[in-house]
C-alpha cells in the first residue's frame, strides 16, 4: 500500500515508458475539440476509449488523476506530460500546456495544429514518393547491371578461364540476392508504411487464423531455409547436379506455404482497400445527413439510397442496429469493425465518438 502510494506522489512516474500514438490522438483531440466540450471532458474520453494505443490512454489517465484527485494545475501536469512522453506527443503537450496558460481554447488550438500536421504530412508524402522513385530507378538499373555482368563473366569463364561453370552462377546468383536484398532494405525503410487491417479482435475467424500464423510460418520458413541445405547435404552426395538440388530443395519446400499464406493475406488486404476507397465519399455523406435529418438512423436510411460499393451491407448493418436500439456510437464503430480497415475502423469509432 505504501508502494502505491509513493508511486501516485511522484507524478513523473506515472508517464513514463508508454507508446505514442500521435496521429489518432490528434484527429481525436480536433474532432472534439470543434464539438466543444471542455478540455478535461476531451482527456476523459480518449483515456477511457479503446481505439486510442494504450500507451497513449495511459497519459491521458495520469492527467486526468493528477488534475482531478491531486489537485495539478492542468498546464502545469501538461508539462510534466510532455517532458515524460517525448516525441510528436511530447511536443503536442507542451504547444497545449503553453495553450492553456495563455487562455486558448482546445478548438482554436486544435484548429492550428490539425492544419500544421496536413501541411507538413503533405509535404513528407512528397518528399516519400520522390525518394521511392530514385531508389525504383536504381533497383531497375542494378538489376540490368548485375544481369549483364553475370553474363559476362560466365561467358568469360567459359571461353577463357578454367572454372566451373556451377561456381560462376553459384556466384552470380547470390551477388545479385545480395544487391537485390539491400536495395529491398531501403525500400523497406523508405517506402510509406501503414497497418492496413485493424487490430480489433472482433475479426472473421478465417483472418484471425492467418494471422497467428504468420510469425510460426516466418520463422519455420526462415530455419528450414537456414538449415535445409545442411540436412539434404548429409544424404546426397556433394557434387555435380546434386549441390543445385542441395541449394534447391529447400526453397521449393519453403517457398508453396508462405505463398498460399501471402495469397490468403491479400484477399483480405484487398476487402480492406476496397472499403477504404469508399469512405470518404460515406464520410462526408454521412456527417452532411446527420446535419440535415438530425439523426444517424435516418441519415443511414438515406445512405442506403445511394451506391456505396462493398459499404452498402455495412450501411443496412449500422441501420439495423440503430434500430434495434443499439447507440449509435456504438453501432459506428461495429461498422469500422466490419471494414476491415485500420482508417475505416478509427475514422468511423472517432465519429461515433464525436457525435455522442
Amino acid at each position: 500500500m505504501a508502494q502505491r502510494l509513493a508511486s501516485l506522489a511522484n507524478p513523473i512516474k506515472l508517464l513514463r515508458h508508454v507508446n505514442r500514438d500521435y496521429e489518432t490522438t490528434l484527429l481525436y483531440l480536433t474532432c472534439l475539440g470543434f464539438s466543444g466540450i471542455p478540455m478535461k471532458m476531451a482527456f476523459k474520453i480518449i483515456s477511457s476509449d479503446p481505439i486510442v494505443d494504450q500507451g497513449t490512454s495511459t497519459i491521458f489517465k495520469k492527467i486526468q488523476l493528477l488534475t482531478e484527485k491531486w489537485g495539478y494545475v492542468l498546464a502545469k501536469t501538461l508539462r510534466i506530460a510532455s517532458k515524460q512522453s517525448g516525441g510528436d506527443l511530447g511536443q503536442l503537450m507542451a504547444r497545449l500546456s503553453h495553450a492553456v496558460s495563455a487562455g486558448i481554447s482546445l478548438k482554436d488550438f486544435v484548429k492550428i495544429e490539425f492544419q500544421k500536421f496536413l501541411a507538413v504530412s503533405e509535404a513528407e508524402f512528397e518528399k516519400t514518393v520522390e525518394r521511392v522513385k530514385r531508389l525504383s530507378e536504381a533497383y531497375s538499373a542494378l538489376l540490368s547491371s548485375m544481369g549483364f555482368l553475370s553474363v559476362s563473366f560466365l561467358l568469360m569463364a567459359m571461353i577463357y578461364g578454367s572454372g566451373e561453370t556451377v561456381t560462376i552462377l553459384n556466384v552470380s546468383v547470390f551477388s545479385i540476392a545480395a544487391t537485390l536484398g539491400c536495395i529491398t532494405m531501403l525500400f523497406l525503410r523508405t517506402n510509406i508504411r501503414r497497418e492496413v487491417l485493424h487490430r480489433n479482435p472482433n475479426k472473421p475467424d478465417g483472418l484471425i487464423r492467418l494471422e497467428k500464423m504468420t510469425k510460426p510460418l516466418t520463422a519455420s520458413t526462415l530455419a528450414l531455409l537456414i538449415s535445409g541445405p545442411f540436412i539434404v547435404g548429409g544424404f546426397v552426395n556433394s557434387g555435380g547436379d546434386w549441390a543445385m538440388l542441395t541449394a534447391a530443395l529447400p526453397l521449393l519446400t519453403a517457398s508453396p506455404p508462405l505463398l498460399i499464406h501471402g495469397f490468403l493475406g491479400s484477399k483480405w488486404v484487398k476487402k480492406a482497400t476496397s472499403s477504404e476507397a469508399y469512405l470518404p465519399m460515406l464520410m462526408k455523406s454521412l456527417g452532411d445527413y446527420i446535419a440535415v435529418t438530425g439523426s444517424v438512423y435516418n441519415a443511414a436510411k438515406m445512405m442506403m439510397l445511394s451506391d456505396y460499393g462493398p459499404l452498402n451491407r455495412l450501411i443496412e448493418n449500422l441501420a439495423t442496429r440503430l434500430k434495434a436500439g443499439i447507440p449509435q456510437n456504438l453501432a459506428l464503430r461495429n461498422m469500422g469493425i466490419e471494414t476491415l480497415s485500420n482508417l475505416g475502423y478509427r475514422a468511423l469509432s472517432i465519429f461515433g465518438e464525436t457525435l455522442k
